[in-house]
């Protein structure tokens, strides 16, 4: 087959079906068409195979790598970097500046993958995310280091969302699941070691130690090297052959950038609104509650525009309306949020209950993320093997619920057996869950939709996690103070709630630090209940991923998984007239 004629071959025939004419057959070889005809990997000579798809992986792991190690290694160093610029104050921002913009950034990062070359689309996220880390290493002052953040974020929204829609154009469905497995454990492990290292330099010595020398010596190397692959190899488009033919113009206004402007400002007053709740202000109070109308509003907005645009939406309501699209998300935002919450509240378990250091505390979470990785890989071998993700999925949210559910019997006697064995369970959770989402919902979809059902599913896992963190900060801090109240009246809570993990037994000692021990340890476990809780919804929408397989099924087989008639979708005039070619 001469794959430079295919585009041109495919245009023409999409034209003459418009124009009425029907021909007999219908080669659906080079592009994947929506809702009805073959995917791509029903055609093997369009992916990249051996030494080529191995060096990409390679690239994309490494990318993942980093931008998670970049992302992670900042939190131990917030203290330092507060006391040398001055911005306590600003200590939220920190944070809030790289999940605002990666929220915001992620559904646009899919539309720009659908309409533009991935070879040229990658590498240019790679390079906004390097600016940004470079930025936040030679920060001169507090503003300068939110803005790399921010920068470094929306970057950082095209990366992973581009290793997964890069894969999905490089390897047939049969092989993701172990890719994708490979990609997200790696990146784990970049997001575990990242404040390990922190903590562990920041202890001795400057916190730009971490941020500069990461950036001249680990990020641009690194980066450099992986958009060089993807640049040289040649990689599959998944987009319709349709858009090759468009202006830059076109492009541009079909990335819909008014639902952009509508989207952003939604999600940064929600989030904004979650972020400050219990904390800078009160649930009731009159900025709470209108960034919550505010978003609330621009939402409605947003919904009549994208339903305005039909398919061409920034976030297309036809696809949200697919079960398995939308069964994948709830599934990764209810259980990566209530997986986010063990991740923040059990090293403060450790570092209070147990009085470890932060670092020390880092080190007894490795069980969670040791058995994530190995059961993430296992899991996606096993996929790729026998075929079906949906039973990993269940399984996953079971174990997730269960380790969950056991860390609330967590109590200051608690020994090392239990707590090592109770992460083990909600790692080995979390590795059998982490990709089974995002494979389902690529089997669901045709090609082109690929980036746009991806970046979807990364970003129901950000905003699930800031709804849990918000939910679990309010939930600790209310307990927290009931129960100091309860355990030791004659304390001043607000000092105890002050002094942190770390101060605590600086202020009280001996029977009444058991007694404020104790208040703590059920102040902490009600965070456990919410990540029991999380995990527990999101098994009852796994049932929603449907009984699909990644291996090769026939086309009638494909049309009755998607809940469609098989003659309807066989009808080229019909696929035409909804969209599906």
């Amino acid at each position: 087959m001469n794959t430079q004629e295919s585009p041109n071959r495919d245009i023409s025939l999409l034209e003459s079906i418009e124009k009425g004419g029907v021909p007999e057959t219908i080669a659906t070889d080079s592009i994947g068409v929506r809702n009805g005809g073959e995917d791509l990997n029903t055609i093997e000579q369009q992916y990249v195979t051996g030494s080529k798809l191995h060096l990409i992986v390679f690239s994309l792991t490494l990318a993942c790598f980093i931008m998670t190690l970049s992302s992670s290694v900042l939190a131990t160093a917030i203290p330092r970097i507060t006391s040398e610029f001055h911005s306590v104050e600003d200590i939220g921002w920190y944070g809030s500046a790289y999940l605002l913009s990666n929220c915001a950034m992620q559904p646009l990062s899919g539309k720009f993958y659908t309409y533009f070359s991935l070879k040229y689309t990658f590498p240019c996220f790679l390079a906004i995310f390097e600016l940004g880390a470079l930025i936040c290493g030679v920060s001169r002052d507090s503003d300068m280091l939110i803005v790399g953040r921010a920068i470094q974020e929306c970057g950082g929204s095209g990366v992973l969302n581009g290793a997964l829609t890069i894969l999905a154009a490089a390897a047939p469905i049969s092989k993701r699941p172990i890719l994708i497995g490979i990609i997200m454990s790696t990146a784990s492990i970049g997001q575990v070691i990242g404040p390990l290292i922190g903590g562990a330099l920041t202890q001795n010595a400057s916190w730009r130690i971490i941020l500069t020398p990461l950036g001249f010596f680990l990020n641009l190397p690194t980066g450099f090297l992986t958009a060089l692959v993807i640049f040289l190899i040649h990689i599959p488009n998944i987009h319709n052959p349709v858009c090759t033919s468009w202006s830059s113009k076109k492009k541009f206004l079909n990335l819909d950038p008014c639902g952009f402007i509508l989207f952003t400002p939604t999600i940064i007053s929600s989030l904004l609104a979650l972020e400050w709740d219990g904390s800078s202000y009160s649930w009731s109070s009159a900025t709470i509650i209108g960034l919550f109308c505010t978003s609330f509003v621009l939402f409605l907005l947003f919904l009549y525009w994208e339903y305005s645009l039909g398919e061409n939406a920034m976030i297309p309501l036809d696809m949200l309306r697919n079960r398995i699209v939308y069964s994948g998300c709830l599934t990764g935002m209810l259980n990566q949020g209530g997986l986010v919450v063990i991740s923040y509240y059990l090293p403060v378990w450790f570092q209070t209950i147990k009085g470890v250091s932060p670092t020390e505390s880092g080190v007894r979470t490795l069980p969670t993320f040791l058995a994530t990785i190995g059961c993430s890989i296992i899991a996606g071998s096993l996929v790729s093997r026998l075929g079906y993700f949906t039973p990993w999925a269940i399984m996953g949210c079971v174990c997730s619920a269960i380790g969950s559910g056991c860390m609330s019997l967590f109590n200051v006697n608690t020994g090392a057996g239990e707590w090592i064995g109770f992460q083990i369970l909600v790692g080995a959770g979390r590795g059998m869950l982490s990709q089974m989402p995002i494979t389902a919902i690529q089997n669901s979809l045709p090609a082109t939709d690929i980036a746009i059902g991806s970046s979807l599913a990364t970003f129901s896992g950000y905003f699930g996690s800031e709804i849990f963190l918000s939910f679990a900060s309010t939930i600790f801090t209310n307990s927290l103070t009931k129960e100091l109240a309860k355990y030791v009246p004659n304390i001043d809570a607000k000092a105890i709630i002050a002094s942190g993990a770390t101060g605590l037994r600086d202020l009280v000692t001996g029977a009444e630090l058991e007694r404020v021990l104790m208040a703590y340890n059920e102040s902490l476990i009600r965070c456990f209940y919410l990540a029991a809780g999380g995990s527990g919804a999101a098994f009852l929408c796994s049932f929603g991923l449907g009984w699909g397989t990644v291996k090769k099924k026939n086309k009638q087989e494909g049309d009755q998984e998607r809940g469609e008639n098989p003659a309807k979708s066989n009808n080229p005039e019909s696929m035409v007239k909804e969209g599906k070619a």
